[in-house]
C-alpha cells in the first residue's frame, strides 16, 4: 500500500507473485483481471490516481500466515485530494516465494451501505431488537421515572459480522459472553433494565437520561479496553419517551427513534437526541455540536448530539 501511495511501480511489481493464476478484483464490474492483465490495469490506473492526490488512511490492518500461505485485510479510507474520502476494504492472499511474501490475489472494494448496494432495506441488529420489543411489549414499569419517562439505550459492536468470521465460533462465543457480562454489570450499576438482547445487540431501559448516558459511557470505557487482545468498538444511541401516557406510541415510536439514532453512531460514539440532552442537564456531561438528521422510516428531522464525555 505504501508503494501505491508513492507511485512506486517497481516496488509494486516486486510484491507480485511470479506464478500464474493471479487476480485483481475491484468494485467496478469490469475489474476482474488475471495475471498480466491485472498488472497492466493496476499500472495504468496508478498515474491518474497519483496526479489526483491519492492517499490512504489506514483504520485497521492485520495479517495471518499458515505455512506458505498468508492473507490479510485492511479497513481504509481512500483520499483523493482534500475533499474526496472513500471508505474502502482491501484483502489480499499471499504466497511465500523464495523467502518473500508475494501477492496472489488482491481485492479492493468501496464500502457501500446495503441499502445502496442491493436497493433493499436490510435490517440491522438495532432494528431486529426494536421490532422484537414492539411485538412482545415487555413491561417497563421498573425503569419508568415518576413522570412516566423512560430512556432507552441501544448498543452493538461495530463490524461484528466481520469480527465473528475472523474469530471463529468458539472465540466469538467467548467474546459474546464477556460482552454480555460487561453490559449487564454496567446496566445494573446504573439502574438499567436489559429489555432485549440479540447476539451483540442490546436494548436497555433507564428511569433517567442521566443513568442512560452514564451507563453508555461506562460501557464504552469497558469495551474499549478490548478482549483477549482484540480491539472492540461499541456503537450507542439513546432516546427518551413517555411510556405511561400512550404505550402504543411509545413502543411504536420511541423505541424506533432510539434504534435509528444508534444506527447512526460510529464505533466509539454515543449519540443522543436533543430530548435526552435536555433531560440530562446538570449531569456533568459534555456534548459536541448538534446536527440535524433524518431517521429512516420516520417523518421529520431529529436533532442529534454526540456525548463527548
Amino acid at each position: 500500500m505504501r508503494c501505491y501511495v508513492a507511485g512506486d511501480l517497481e516496488g509494486i511489481r516486486a510484491f507480485q507473485s511470479e506464478e500464474t493464476g493471479r487476480r485483481m478484483i475491484g468494485t467496478d464490474p469490469k475489474e476482474w483481471y488475471a495475471d498480466e492483465d491485472a498488472d497492466a490495469m493496476g499500472e495504468a490506473q496508478l498515474p491518474d490516481l497519483i496526479d489526483a492526490g491519492f492517499s490512504l488512511q489506514i483504520l485497521d490492518i492485520e495479517g495471518f500466515e499458515e505455512g506458505s500461505v498468508g492473507w490479510g485485510a485492511a479497513n481504509v479510507v481512500q483520499e483523493i485530494g482534500s475533499e474526496t474520502k472513500i471508505p474502502s476494504r482491501l484483502t489480499a492472499v499471499f504466497h511465500l516465494e523464495r523467502g518473500h511474501w508475494r501477492v496472489v490475489q488482491m481485492h479492493a472494494s468501496v464500502a457501500v451501505a446495503n441499502e445502496d448496494a442491493y436497493g433493499l432495506d436490510l435490517p440491522t441488529t438495532f432494528e431486529v431488537v426494536a421490532e422484537s420489543v414492539r411485538e412482545s411489549r415487555p413491561p417497563l414499569g421498573v425503569s419508568t421515572a415518576p413522570d412516566g419517562t423512560v430512556t432507552l439505550l441501544f448498543t452493538d459492536i461495530e463490524a461484528s459480522t466481520e469480527l465473528a468470521e475472523r474469530l471463529g465460533d468458539e472465540r466469538w462465543t467467548g467474546l459474546l459472553r464477556w460482552h454480555r457480562a460487561t453490559t449487564e454489570r454496567a446496566a445494573a450499576a446504573n439502574r438499567g433494565f436489559v429489555v432485549k438482547s440479540l447476539g451483540d445487540g442490546f436494548m436497555i431501559a433507564f428511569p433517567s437520561a442521566t443513568d442512560g448516558i452514564r451507563c453508555a459511557s461506562e460501557l464504552q470505557r469497558g469495551i474499549a479496553k478490548g478482549w483477549e487482545g482484540e480491539s472492540i468498538r461499541l456503537r450507542a444511541g439513546l432516546h427518551s419517551g413517555d411510556a405511561v401516557r400512550d404505550l402504543d406510541d411509545f413502543y411504536g415510536h420511541a423505541v424506533t427513534v432510539a434504534a435509528r439514532v444508534a444506527a447512526l453512531a460510529q464505533g466509539g460514539e454515543i449519540l443522543v437526541t436533543r430530548v435526552v440532552q435536555e433531560l440530562a442537564h446538570g449531569g456533568n456531561f459534555q456534548f459536541g455540536a448538534s446536527r440535524v438528521a433524518e431517521l429512516k422510516g420516520l417523518d421529520g428531522a431529529y436533532e442529534i448530539v454526540d456525548v463527548v464525555s
